[in-house]
């Protein structure tokens, strides 16, 4: 009789577990892929990033740009919905009157086609976070810009939630530009930097997705995994 009473309250038990798993939201199931470039680059795309312009050098993925844009492309062309953050800072600027940024892509087909958003100059002398959408040229029409003070050498959070035609883009966590397209519905991610004569650093990248699966992308020179993640950054 005890031992039909224990097994009827495990029973109960694994039903109430079952439930409350079965409730929970969806989000909790997306995976998240991770890279803190403390290993390489194998998983991902370099075909916009020339031999030159990029290192990797005390766990970051530091870009120098030479007359172009150089970006670093993961995902798959089939993600939809997901939120993209990185930590990046400019450490060397352009000279005033020239166009430069530290970005992130999302939605993209080519470094030059989806949606850009981050923080830099504009070509006026003034700084900014901005964002637009890119349609195969180079020189594109900013959709939102915003004036914001960035210094050099100076770490900022970067995050960006795609849902649908809305976009919400935030800087140390503060929301600055919430923007609304439906051109591009799926594409894959990016991270890049622009023009001569400036110098981005990267760090912390991360993307969650309901299609994305959990994996570490850095892979250590030894061949093991690199786990060092979240690192401290002193901003």
């Amino acid at each position: 009789m005890i031992a039909k009473s224990v097994s009827l309250r495990v029973k109960q038990g694994l039903a109430v577990v079952i439930m409350a798993i079965a409730m929970l939201p969806a989000t909790l199931w997306a995976g998240t892929l991770k890279d803190n470039f403390s290993g390489n680059m194998s998983r991902w795309d370099l075909a916009n990033a020339p031999s030159g312009s990029w290192e990797l050098k005390n766990g970051e993925l530091i870009i120098t740009p030479h007359n172009y844009p150089v970006g670093f492309f993961i995902g798959e062309t089939t993600w939809k919905d997901y939120t993209i953050g990185v930590s990046a800072k400019i450490v060397k600027s352009q000279p005033s009157g020239s166009i430069e940024g530290a970005v992130i892509g999302v939605r993209a087909t080519s470094l030059i086609d989806g949606y850009v958003f981050g923080f830099g100059t504009l070509g006026d002398g003034n700084k900014y976070v901005f964002c637009f959408r890119a349609d195969g040229n180079i020189v594109v029409t900013i959709a939102v810009f915003k004036p914001f003070e960035w210094e050099l050498d100076r770490w900022y959070d970067l995050k960006l939630d795609a849902e649908g035609n809305t976009f919400k883009f935030y800087v140390n966590n503060e929301l600055f530009i919430e923007y609304t397209d439906k051109v591009y519905s799926a594409g894959k991610m990016n991270i890049s930097a622009s023009f001569s004569t400036t110098t981005a650093h990267f760090d912390d990248f991360s993307v969650t997705g309901n299609d994305i699966p959990d994996t570490l992308a850095s892979v250590s020179q030894k061949g093991k995994i690199a786990i060092a993640w979240g690192k401290l950054k002193g901003k």
